[in-house]
């Protein structure tokens, strides 16, 4: 695995968005820019995402591990894709790549 994509799951310090280590901001982010007024299958569920925040501090590697359907699916990585820079995680003080994983859920009531 090239040092480009290797991944750890775990650093000392995880990637944080926006400086905030809830999660909250990145979902709020997402929210507020999710486009979902062309979607014609409108579905209430969990979708799980996973993504690297690399040491550049850009997203990569998106991947739904569980989707809702693929309008929807496509919609949550295109706003990911598009992410504000990320602060990167570290472990024994030294950038690194970090895996994460994220459950999104959809509620259009």
């Amino acid at each position: 695995m090239s040092q480009e994509t290797e991944s750890i799951k775990l650093a000392d310090e995880m990637p944080l968005f926006q400086n905030d280590n809830t999660g909250q901001k990145f979902l709020n982010y997402i929210f507020q820019n999710l486009d979902l007024s062309s979607i014609k299958t409108v579905e209430n569920g969990r979708i799980i995402v996973q993504f690297i925040v690399k040491t550049d501090s850009t997203i990569s590697n998106i991947k739904i591990i569980k989707g809702l359907n693929s309008e929807i699916d496509n919609a949550i990585v295109k706003v990911i894709e598009n992410s504000p820079k990320w602060i990167p995680g570290k472990k024994q003080d030294k950038q690194v790549n970090v895996m994460l994983t994220y459950p999104i859920s959809i509620d259009f009531q």
